[in-house]
């Protein structure tokens, strides 16, 4: 976060004492930034609006990650995320919204491009890859041994660390003891609601 703006985060796994300083940051005017999850935003609304939303300042920005979860063909669709755009712009009147995605198909960018009110002339696509990311795809019948031979391979010799994505919250944990045991390293897990990473 840039040093003159003032952010936080506000999720339903936060203890009580944590979620309630940043609810009076929020009541106080002091946060610049809020990052919050689209189904927080949602609960608040179909409970009247009262509460959390009512506490937020005029919202001249929304930027929407993983936004190819508007999508209805997507892996992990979350229907909250086509109820949000409607909050958004509706209850809260924001007037510029912006959907990021990696992961998103030309016809997936169109469907969100269509939930999002944004013509297609508006997407922007097919930029290059960076050159610090590198894609490959293994068919091979043994996974977890093809991992772990890339992860011994010289291509992440060099990595200080690396982030390993999967789709469900189980195979993630699956995947990270695997590797704690065979490779005795460190491994963080970080949760979304649509899968995991660790």
């Amino acid at each position: 976060m840039p040093a003159p703006l003032k952010g936080a985060c506000l999720h339903s796994n936060m203890p009580p004492k944590q979620k309630a300083l940043v609810e009076q940051q929020i009541k106080d005017g002091e946060l610049h930034v809020l990052l919050i999850s689209p189904e927080t935003i949602i609960n608040s609304d179909q409970h009247g609006f009262r509460g959390l939303m009512q506490m937020l300042p005029p919202v001249s920005f929304a930027c929407i990650d993983e936004a190819h979860c508007v999508s209805q063909w997507s892996h992990n669709f979350r229907p909250s995320y086509l109820m949000l755009c409607k909050v958004l712009r509706e209850k809260l009147k924001v007037k510029t919204i912006l959907g990021l995605t990696a992961t998103a198909t030309k016809s997936t960018a169109a469907e969100i491009a269509r939930n999002l009110g944004v013509s297609d002339n508006r997407i922007i696509a097919d930029l290059p890859m960076p050159t610090n990311l590198v894609l490959s795809v293994s068919r091979d019948a043994q996974r977890d041994t093809a991992l772990i031979n890339l992860l011994k391979g010289p291509r992440f010799s060099t990595c200080d660390s690396i982030i390993i994505y999967c789709i469900r919250r189980e195979e993630c944990d699956r995947i990270a003891a695997m590797l704690r045991t065979t490779l005795q390293v460190t491994i963080k897990l970080f949760y979304s609601r649509g899968g995991g990473r660790s």
